[in-house]
């Protein structure tokens, strides 16, 4: 089987080398400009820790993909998602809401100073409805109107994009496009996107070209790409899991509600039956009170039994 030219940079090798390559900046620089749609150029970005400690009830830490800030002291999250991960806007917030609070622990600040975070997620899966393949949220009212930027939340979902082809692309555009189709199939030079001659692409895509690697460094791509393929594995096998779960939780809750609708048709059935009954009962034992009818003659003119009538007598 013939390789392609390019890895892709989905991949944990492909992400390291093209959003996290600390020598060269400038992919990571452009991107994240198109990314969060600034016409100011990004200068300078420093990188910052990852790994972070847990602050939930198991004191589980985590690792982001990549963190860190520009000149203007504008804080990023990166998060590449290979995985199908339905809930993943939830793992994005508590990375932004982290990074929020390790802020204010930092030392003196003022609430009206606090830096913008951006929390950006790259999604092979889509998550979220409609077709957009670019989504930029903030903390806004009922009515669309902004009530606060200082968090920004940017998801990309790459399985919606198509490259337009009436207008000249954008930066978002060759971004996704090459994030898509970078590792699809051999290329020649000139078989290549124009734009990917621009220096923010060609400096991402020398890095992903196989043509370029040493032997080490494909060694470290196979060996990420095996270590990924088990954490996609466990995980489709948790998301499975939790599947089967809510579909059993479903099931039993579908089941209960039947029997509760079912107990209750019961009870208003026998209801009427006992609304009926007394209105029987009053009509029998007016009959019996006027003295001009013999107890069958109840019977026959109230539609009872003689049993019924002679009960309710006996009980007035």
């Amino acid at each position: 089987m013939e390789m392609p030219t390019y890895l892709p940079i989905t991949s944990d090798y492909g992400f390291k080398v093209t959003f996290g390559n600390q020598r060269d900046t400038l992919f990571l620089r452009r991107a994240l400009q198109a990314l969060i749609q600034s016409e100011t150029p990004i200068r300078e970005v420093t990188f910052e820790p990852t790994a972070f400690e847990g602050l939930t009830a198991e004191r589980r830490g985590g690792v982001l993909d990549l963190s860190c800030v520009d000149e203007r002291g504008r804080h990023f999250i990166v998060e590449m998602q290979v995985a199908y991960a339905p809930q993943f806007l939830q793992r994005l917030k508590f990375y932004a809401l982290h990074k929020l609070e390790s802020l204010v622990r930092r030392g003196p600040f003022s609430w009206a100073t606090l830096p913008p975070i951006y929390c950006v997620a790259l999604l092979s899966r889509s998550i979220l409805p409609g077709p957009d393949y670019h989504t930029v949220a903030n903390l806004r009212k009922a009515s669309g109107e902004l009530i606060d930027d200082q968090l920004t939340f940017v998801l990309v979902e790459l399985d919606k994009f198509e490259l337009p082809l009436a207008a000249p692309p954008t930066d978002l555009d060759k971004l996704i496009f090459t994030m898509q189709n970078v590792n699809e199939e051999p290329r020649e030079l000139a078989s290549e996107p124009d734009f990917w001659q621009e220096p923010w692409l060609r400096q991402a895509l020398d890095q992903l070209s196989i043509r370029n690697m040493t032997r080490a460094q494909y060694d470290e791509y196979l060996f990420l790409q095996m270590q990924r393929m088990d954490e996609l594995t466990a995980e489709e096998e948790r998301q499975k899991t939790i599947a089967a779960r809510e579909q059993a939780q479903a099931e039993t809750q579908q089941a209960q509600a039947e029997r509760e609708q079912a107990q209750a048709e019961t009870q208003q059935a026998q209801a009427e039956r006992d609304m009926a009954e007394n209105r029987l009962k009053t009509t029998v034992r007016n009959l019996l009170r006027s003295g001009r009818f013999t107890v069958e003659e109840v019977a026959e003119l109230s539609g009872s039994t003689l049993e019924q009538v002679q009960r309710w007598q006996a009980e007035a």
